[in-house]
């Protein structure tokens, strides 16, 4: 028997009921969970027991389904409806004052209370999910018990198994409040079918955590029932395409992301994948919906992939609004995955349509994405260290259109950054001006999350810039704010208390403070945060100079990096890693392991040496995102290395641009200024330069002798002296059972972050298949869509892919920048002769420099993880791939993927077969219609002429047939009918070879003449048949007239016989080559027998016309 289940020996339904009457009596419990194996259900005859046992309760039985979508809180929002009918506006609204519902989800609720579909007035941030998810669950449960009032409500449930991620957190929600004990839930659960594989996680965790509440009762009484037919999955009909729009936007605002995207994906399937017929509005809003839940689940590749499809849906109407929408989306999903130049040109694009919509909101929403991108989206900001202008007509906006989450996010990011308003804690709330404004709104919203973040901002720009009492005063309201209620936050805090700690040089209070977080981060398996703590910890160890204990923590924050495949952690890049951990290498005397970390340090850095720093207005405003930490730490460390080699004069030269570096980073260098500051000093001597030796030195005392730090005061006095200092030794090492924990928790995390990746890339081979599809596309339209999809997906920014044929080279895709050449590609050819497997790399790898053959033909220094593929058939090399992603002057993005390996390099090669494989289809496909084309040109097409023939001359008819049944166009018809006078006189002159010139020289002058308004057949002989789309008499004749006038001009063609024969003719003038015409028309051509009659009438009007004196034309007379 499982631990905290109670297994039940008694009769099922009796010992339930038992528990029923007991939890009505006592109160005590408001859930109950019945594990069976398809032995139990409750009924009709449960519900009518209870509410014949309690006439005062409300009983609500129901049952889960898989093949219908599940609404939103299932099945509790839809009891509100039917157990307490349509409530009035003004009810509604007492009811949201009463059950005190969160600011931002009063609209949600109140719209779906009112008419069954959610309306949003301010837009999600996806940094507040969570916070949101867990406010409008115990909306809901509040809302019902308010409404419950005095009555039990009782609900009964089957098949809890196939629940949704919302109905889960309203039980959850439920039980951890402990006050709504009006409301009772008894579910069933069946062991004998499993929730859908999407929601199996969420299930899993549902489920320990009842069993740890002792609430699951187990049974093995009772008869197998019989399984009812039924489907496994969701079932879809077009016909209610408009509800399940409807319901799915209710997910998504109820915030059940997970339900929706399944549903989405599902459908979306259909649309792109089984071509099912719905109109382009419904595609529009299916793909919308979906692009809008891949950027609140964080899953930016898609999104981009989905925008693609918008494209494509976009070219096919000028719709202004889908443009928008368009340019919205892709302007989110860079901003949020760290493109932030992308994201602004996106976002101007998205006001460009606002304005010519002429829409004041949409301008609004343009120009606040504008703003959230110079802030990258509010998103995993660590703080902010300066000030961005904002123009006040956003803030006037923003009031007008209730966004006031997004303006008090303005007020404290944009404003009240200066280092200087932070000096002194003392009135600060006075010089903050902006950042209250911003702290107001947010109590008047009930926003305690970013009340935290706001506080926790201002902590980290009063630490990191030396004012260690402001940052208590700010850590003391963050505490307030969660003290007893969030075991996350409460560790956030204690890495807070800790940093500060360590600031004040009280390293053991930092290291207690430390590993109380690391546990509880531990314990919640957040392994970002606990890499983020183990950096901590390693800088408590530099600063109390146990750099063998910091080198330990340093290199689990870099297993943790690169075995999750991140760019950083929050706090640290992998630049700022590596350096560190050379820096510790050096003082723990291993030469070799410091010179190593220092090349990688260098490697992630080469692509800012030798850039100069910019600023604009327009600068993101993040802190250590610049990289000046990370360079100050690269030419310390160098020219500690240099110092050793005794190369003195270079390693002062880095010692000064360290200098410049940390003047520039504004006091981010805390930790490691004093051991610097020795350093530098010690260097001074060494050239003898003691004056600047004891400048350097006093400048370093001043500053710490203001922070209180009068350990590093006594250090760096003993330096100035030339005395001898022992620093106290400390036990800052990681307890051995933490050490395991961390191992346990990282290898949970990066199996369950393995099977995300490949969950991705199976949706991503699914959607491929039928981007690889060739169809009736061009190559253009297979490779561009699928090579962006490709690289949206798997977050590439440059890719080369080059095809051979017969030798020759042929870029199918390049936004490189770099031509393949003559020379690049012998070397490309070179290397993959040796490394046929291809390769993938990164420069975290010590394998990087073993590429450069590859890497340095593009910008090596840009360059951070790179693919390389050849593509061999027959032992000949049919292709090359080569794809990288490059080094970023911000590093604040943690959802960018820095890291291509191995099992990457697998899955492209796949894709990239395919993709090589359907261009030789469609290119084969190409030849074979060429081949057709030219086969069916030369069916339908007269040799010597290249007129139509006979045969061509039917078959454009037919197609005129065609058109005119599918009611499209009713074409009228002229035909003309024309006869040579003379030919036989050149024959029997000059030859068959003369006559076939003149045939050719008459054909020119006719299809000169028609033009487009019509075609030219050579019908027979010396016969041709001009047809016309009009029945124009005038114009018919006009068209006579410049024939015989062309014909005239030529003058018998002598010259052009002459030409042909090498010699002089002269052609009498009576027998110049002439055409007799016969012409007859009809209004529209409706059967092959009435065009033959046109024809025949025209032939027989032409025999009059030749026996009459030739020469001439004549229109058949119809008689009426």
């Amino acid at each position: 028997m499982v631990a905290g289940v109670i297994e039940m020996k008694k009769d099922t339904r009796s010992g339930v009921m038992d528990k029923v009457r007991f939890s009505f009596s006592e109160r005590d419990e408001n859930f109950l969970l019945l594990r069976h194996y398809n032995t139990f259900a409750f009924t009709q005859e449960w519900k009518a027991q209870i509410e014949q046992e309690n006439p005062d309760t409300i009983v609500c039985l129901h049952d889960f389904s898989l093949s219908e979508i599940v609404s939103v809180f299932e099945p509790f929002l839809d009891f509100v409806a039917s157990a307490f009918g349509k409530l009035s506006e003004d009810t509604i609204d007492k009811l949201l004052d009463a059950c005190d519902v969160y600011s931002l989800h009063r609209s949600v609720l109140k719209s779906f209370l009112q008419s069954g579909m959610c309306v949003r007035e301010e837009n999600l941030l996806i940094d507040e999910v969570a916070f949101e998810q867990e406010k409008i669950a115990t909306a809901v449960v509040n809302v019902i018990s308010h409404l419950a009032g005095e009555r039990q409500v009782v609900f009964l449930l089957n098949d809890i198994q196939y629940a949704n991620g919302s109905t889960m957190h309203f039980i959850h929600n439920l039980l951890e409040d402990g006050i709504c004990h009006n409301i009772i839930v008894f579910a069933a659960y069946n062991e004998a079918k499993v929730p859908l594989s999407h929601m199996k996680p969420l299930w899993d965790r549902f489920y320990r955590y009842v069993i740890d509440k002792g609430l699951v009762i187990e049974t093995n009484a009772g008869e197998l029932m019989e399984q009812k037919n039924g489907y496994n999955d969701f079932t879809f009909s077009v016909e209610r395409l408009d509800d399940y729009i409807i319901q799915i936007n209710n997910l998504i605002f109820f915030l059940d992301f997970m339900q929706a995207n399944y549903y989405l994906e599902i459908i979306y399937k259909m649309i792109t994948v089984e071509e099912i017929s719905i109109t382009w509005e419904y595609k529009c809003r299916i793909v919308r919906l979906y692009t809008l839940i891949s950027i609140y689940t964080q899953n930016f590749s898609q999104a981009l992939l989905l925008c693609e499809k918008l494209k494509e849906l976009r070219a096919e109407s000028n719709d202004l609004a889908l443009d928008h929408a368009y340019f919205y989306f892709m302007c989110m999903a860079h901003m949020y995955n760290g493109r932030l130049e992308k994201a602004e040109r996106y976002a101007h694009k998205c006001l460009d349509i606002a304005e010519k919509q002429a829409s004041d909101y949409d301008i609004f929403i343009a120009k606040l994405l504008g703003i959230m991108v110079k802030m990258s989206g509010w998103h995993n900001i660590f703080f902010c260290a300066n000030d961005i202008p904002i123009d006040q007509e956003v803030i006037r906006m923003a009031e007008k259109y209730h966004f006031w989450n997004h303006l008090a996010h303005i007020y404290v990011y944009a404003y009240d950054n200066h280092p200087a308003l932070f000096a002194d804690e003392e009135q600060i709330e006075d010089r903050l001006v902006h950042f209250n404004k911003g702290i107001e709104l947010m109590r008047k919203l009930g926003n305690e999350y970013f009340m935290m973040e706001a506080y926790r901002n201002n902590v980290m720009i009063a630490s990191t810039n030396g004012y260690f009492k402001t940052a208590n005063y700010y850590y003391e309201k963050c505490h307030d704010l969660v003290k007893g209620k969030d075991d996350y936050e409460e560790a956030m805090i204690y890495n807070g208390v800790g940093y500060i700690s360590s600031a004040m040089e009280n390293y053991d209070k930092a290291s207690e403070c430390y590993n109380e977080a690391l546990r509880r981060f531990l314990q919640m398996e957040k392994i970002d945060y606990v890499g983020e703590t183990l950096y901590n910890m390693a800088i408590n160890c530099i600063m109390a100079q146990d750099y063998k204990s910091a080198y330990e923590y340093l290199e689990l924050c870099f297993r943790i990096v690169k075995e999750m495949k991140m760019n950083s952690l929050r706090v640290c890049n992998i630049a700022k890693l590596v350096g560190l951990l050379a820096l510790c290498s050096h003082y723990n005397g291993n030469a070799l392991k410091s010179a190593i970390y220092i090349e990688k340090t260098r490697l992630f850095l080469e692509h800012l040496t030798d850039k100069r720093n910019r600023k604009t207005e327009n600068a993101i405003i993040h802190d250590y995102t610049t990289c000046k930490d990370d360079l100050f730490i690269y030419y310390f460390i160098y020219g500690l290395q240099l110092a050793t080699q005794e190369h003195y004069k270079t390693a002062l030269k880095n010692f000064e641009l360290a200098a410049g570096c940390m003047e520039a980073s504004a006091g981010n260098q805390f930790y490691i200024f004093g051991q610097y500051t020795i350093e530098f000093a010690k260097l001074y001597r060494f050239l003898g330069q003691e004056e600047d030796a004891q400048r350097q030195l006093l400048e370093a005392i001043d500053f710490y002798g203001h922070q209180g730090c009068y350990g590093k005061v006594g250090e760096l006095s003993a330096a100035l002296e030339g005395k001898q200092y022992t620093t106290e030794k400390r036990k800052l090492d990681l307890l051995p059972e933490l050490r395991y924990a961390v191992d346990e928790v990282l290898r949970h995390a990066s199996v369950y972050k393995e099977n995300q990746e490949q969950q991705k890339r199976m949706n991503f081979l699914s959607a491929w298949q039928t981007m690889v599809e060739i169809g009736h596309k061009s190559r253009k339209e297979l490779i561009y869509p699928a090579v962006y999809a490709l690289i949206h997906n798997f977050n590439i920014d440059r890719l080369m892919l080059i095809k051979y044929t017969d030798n020759r080279a042929e870029e199918l895709f390049n936004n490189t920048g770099y031509r393949y050449h003559e020379e690049r590609r012998s070397r490309i050819e070179v290397f993959f002769h040796r490394n046929r497997l291809g390769f993938a790399t990164s420069k975290i790898n010590n394998n990087y420099t073993d590429y450069l053959d590859i890497i340095s033909l593009f910008d090596k220094k840009e360059i951070c993880s790179i693919i390389g593929l050849p593509f061999y058939y027959n032992n000949s090399l049919k292709a090359v791939m080569i794809a990288y992603i490059t080094m970023k002057n911000s590093w604040h993005s943690p959802t960018n993927r820095y890291l291509l390996d191995e099992s990457d390099s697998a899955v492209f090669e796949f894709l990239m077969r395919q993709l090589l494989n359907s261009v030789d289809m469609l290119e084969a496909n190409d030849k074979i219609r060429c081949m057709n084309d030219k086969l069916n040109y030369l069916a339908v097409t007269d040799k010597l002429t290249g007129l139509f023939n006979r045969e061509g001359f039917y078959g454009n008819i037919k197609n005129m047939l065609k058109s005119s049944h599918s009611g499209k166009v009713m074409q009228p018809i002229t035909i003309m009918y024309i006869d040579l006078d003379n030919f036989k006189y050149y024959n029997d002159t000059f030859g068959h070879n003369i006559g076939d010139v003149i045939l050719v020289e008459m054909a020119d002058i006719f299809q000169e003449e028609v033009g487009n308004d019509g075609f030219v057949t050579r019908f027979g002989g010396d016969e041709f048949l001009i047809t016309l789309y009009s029945q124009d008499n005038l114009r018919t004749e006009q068209l006579a007239k410049n024939i015989y006038r062309q014909i005239e001009l030529g003058e018998g063609f002598a010259h052009v016989i002459s030409g042909k024969l090498g010699k002089e003719v002269q052609i009498p003038k009576e027998h110049w080559i002439s055409c007799s015409i016969g012409i007859s028309s009809l209004r529209a051509v409706l059967s092959e027998d009435a065009l033959e009659k046109v024809v025949k009438e025209a032939d027989k009007v032409l025999y009059d016309v030749k026996k009459e004196g030739k020469g001439t034309y004549r229109f058949y007379a119809r008689t009426s």
